[in-house]
């Protein structure tokens, strides 16, 4: 099998495909956890079969969260035509899922009832009820009625999450509100989704925290950086794990 195939990705991190894009982190961040080499620093076998596997854990993440941020890792889905009644009721009660159709992209419910036409050139998950979609190569939202909510104009863009989402222009990532505002103006090489108040991201090639605001809770100091959870995220220098807590102390990893 090859390793980028999106099978492979989802059997790695131990998840199916209709597992929403915050539960795709959390599987891998709790993988990572328990298979981080570190933790079988005494015995040299152990520690090479977890570096194997953390290896296998990135690959497979990384690879499926591109395609996620593209919003082309779902693959494609049957459809069938319905009524404008029959589609507006879809919307209403079920989940929306992005579908691709003869080569574009657009929602249908779990049972593959299409209720917002292919039009898009890709096409993300619903989150707090916007869709990142790919139109004329930029990216807007859209909402679970299929009309823009916010006009694409950005080379990038992420779900919401606590009302936030990351999107990119001149190559830099910043954070808009509902309506599309900048919040946070884009300075960010990358950034993560806001959790718990706090998002990941990186300035200047290294990892820090940032708020709601845009001031810096951990400054950009890490290799890599993960999300806020029960009031802690892990953060990375070198091959040292240590524990950032919300008032931005840093600890050492126990």
């Amino acid at each position: 099998m090859k390793t980028h195939e999106l099978s492979w990705c989802y059997q790695v991190l131990e998840i199916d495909q209709s597992t929403p894009y915050a539960e795709i982190k959390k599987a891998y961040r709790d993988l990572v956890k328990i298979w981080h080499p570190d933790r079988f620093s005494h015995d040299v076998r152990l520690q090479e079969k977890c570096q194997k596997r953390t290896q296998n854990l990135n690959e497979a993440f990384h690879h499926l969260d591109s395609l996620l941020r593209l919003g082309v890792a779902v693959e494609e889905q049957p459809y069938q035509a319905s009524s404008t009644s029959a589609r507006a009721n879809g919307r209403q009660s079920l989940t929306l899922r992005p579908v691709s159709v003869d080569g574009r992209w657009g929602y249908a419910t779990e049972a593959g009832l299409l209720v917002i036409d292919a039009r898009f050139d890709s096409a993300g998950e619903f989150s707090e009820g916007l869709a990142a979609v790919e139109y004329n190569y930029e990216f807007g939202y859209i909402d679970s009625a299929g009309n823009f909510a916010i006009e694409p104009r950005f080379e990038a863009a992420d779900v919401f999450s606590e009302g936030l989402a990351a999107v990119s222009q001149a190559s830099k990532y910043g954070y808009i509100n509902r309506s599309g505002s900048f919040i946070i103006k884009p300075r960010f090489e990358s950034a993560e989704y806001f959790s718990e108040g706090y998002a990941g991201v990186k300035f200047n090639g290294k990892c820090g925290f940032i708020r709601r605001d845009g001031t810096w809770l951990a400054a950009p100091e890490f290799n890599e950086v993960h999300c806020f959870e029960n009031g802690r995220a892990y953060a990375r220098v070198g091959r040292q794990w240590m524990v950032v807590d919300t008032s931005g102390r840093i600890h050492n990893r126990t």
